[in-house]
């Protein structure tokens, strides 16, 4: 993150009030370092106003804007829109959009911010103002690497839970829904469908010491028709499965074949 437009980002008002007071400010510091020393403010019909170089009746080139709702912008501008390569904050001030725009929007590579823990959460690729293609998100509780869909996990992705859970397989609306890979951290591991989160379908659940599930779930428990290898007994249960229970289930008890 470069220095000058952080302190931009983190004290804007401040600085801004600096600049219409004339006071050195940091403002000043920018657009002299792009090369425009004197430079026009513009009020926008939204109320908004506009720091940059005025061509004809619009801002061209380096910019610096302060929005009614607070939040601000530093960065390139053609035609009195946002346009290449900008800085953007969000209602939430310790989080700061800097990347790509097209036509007022973020489109193109961009990246998160985060000011309180001093580095970026997100780094991908943005359109029409949201997440959209391949990216990767860093929160506090794990990182997820694989394709957004407005904003959301959707499509080819994984995810490393911070408590060493793993999953690598299909996202939709932010959760696990599709056909999907995960590890847990006691060593068990499951290979089948998921449905908004959940072990839900048909799938293979092999516990860490070696007995394995082939069979149905639902909403995240064993259910419906299955069998359960048990590998130190050398035998297979196999029957129904309701509410993860085998308490009322009919089965037999049969030698498992070894080639």
């Amino acid at each position: 993150m470069d220095p000058l437009i952080q302190a931009i980002m983190r004290n804007f008002d401040s600085e801004f009030d600096k600049q219409n007071s004339k006071q050195p400010n940091k403002i000043q510091e920018y657009f002299t370092k792009n090369g425009i020393p004197k430079f026009v403010k513009i009020t926008m019909n939204d109320n908004s106003i506009v720091l940059g170089n005025k061509v004809k009746s619009q801002i061209e080139g380096p910019a610096v804007v302060k929005y009614q709702n607070g939040t601000y912008y530093v960065g390139n501008m053609v035609n009195g829109q946002r346009s290449g390569n900008g800085y953007r904050s969000y209602a939430d001030p310790d989080v700061f959009y800097v990347g790509e725009y097209k036509n007022d929007k973020k489109n193109g590579k961009g990246k998160l911010w985060c000011v309180k823990k001093q580095k970026w959460v997100f780094e991908g690729l943005w359109a029409n103002d949201m997440k959209n293609g391949y990216g990767v998100l860093t929160r506090d509780t794990g990182v997820y690497d694989g394709n957004w869909v407005n904003d959301k996990m959707e499509g080819k992705g994984k995810m490393l839970w911070s408590n060493g859970d793993g999953y690598d397989g299909n996202f939709k609306q932010d959760l696990r829904n599709g056909y999907g890979f995960m590890t847990y951290r006691n060593g068990d591991t499951y290979k089948g469908e998921f449905l908004n989160g959940q072990l839900h379908g048909k799938g293979v659940y092999v516990w860490k010491n070696g007995e394995k599930y082939d069979g149905n779930f639902k909403g995240g428990q064993m259910d419906g028709q299955g069998q359960i290898e048990y590998s130190k007994l050398n035998v297979v249960a196999q029957g129904l499965f309701q509410g993860g229970s085998d308490r009322n289930m009919s089965y037999g008890l049969s030698q498992i074949s070894r080639a």
